[in-house]
């Protein structure tokens, strides 16, 4: 109800939360594809070990919003977008963490080295309507035991209607002792790890053990209502203050009579 004496109206209630995390295993289309079939090894970074490249790409979805940037770290993680302009380095982290580098999709991050063997690939597939961007790390050996070594691939869906990212692993020869499997948001705030140092599920190779990133956007209210302006006095000025717990914003918006 609108409330003369303050000049506004208000409304409370509990909205669901987002939500980004990995699911439980679930068969990629395709499965592992081994895309030395079509492409040529991508240039190492002048960091070979803990490096990475920015790169230009087709526009796709992650957690709910559009990205035409990445950058492709050689210890086996993607961050959607540019925004914090580091590589992810071989201390793995916990998802969700708010320490830089966020945004990320970890489908394998650990201390891996491509100076001394292995190769990395990125290309664009196509099946019918269908389009993916895929990411590759084949047979990159572990820095601390250049014997061990990985394939992991990211499968990111582009098709409209059908955006949807995949971590695809096809040789793990061990599970490394600094090894996260997860996804986080911009703000390292929001995700989670299906595997961290030890603790949870580790990943697995075959298709049955793929796994499917998750976005489910939060819920929202809409408020609406209609004024008469009382045109002696401008601006005319809307104010929205939003609060939850101890967090809170405010919106303005100014308006002009004619």
């Amino acid at each position: 109800a609108y409330n003369a004496g303050t000049n506004s109206l208000s409304w409370s209630g509990t909205l669901n939360q987002s939500s980004l995390a990995l699911t439980s295993p679930v068969p990629a289309t395709f499965g592992y594809f081994p895309l030395s079939t079509f492409f040529a090894p991508f240039a190492l970074p002048g960091n070979c070990d803990d490096g990475g490249w920015i790169l230009n790409v087709p526009t796709f979805t992650f957690n709910n919003a559009p990205y035409n940037q990445v950058i492709w770290s050689v210890n086996g993680t993607l961050e959607a977008g540019t925004a914090s302009g580091l590589a992810s380095g071989g201390a793995n982290q916990n998802m969700p963490s708010a320490i830089l580098p966020n945004n990320l999709m970890g489908a394998l991050w650990t201390d891996l080295n491509l100076c001394v063997g292995g190769n990395w690939y990125v290309g664009n597939l196509l099946a019918g309507p269908r389009s993916f961007t895929v990411y590759e790390w084949e047979n990159v050996p572990l820095f601390s035991n250049n014997a061990l070594r990985y394939t992991v691939q990211i499968w990111v869906e582009r098709t409209a209607g059908f955006e949807r990212i995949w971590y695809v692993y096809q040789r793990l020869d061990s599970v490394a002792p600094n090894m996260t499997v997860g996804v986080e948001d911009m703000t390292g705030t929001l995700g989670s790890a299906r595997y961290f140092n030890g603790s949870g599920t580790p990943p697995a190779t075959g298709a049955a053990n793929n796994l499917l990133i998750v976005s489910t956007p939060g819920g929202s209210a809409t408020l609406g209502f209609q004024a008469q302006a009382d045109c002696s006095v401008s601006p005319i000025v809307n104010r929205a203050n939003l609060s939850s717990g101890s967090t809170s914003e405010t919106a303005i918006a100014f308006s002009t009579c004619p």
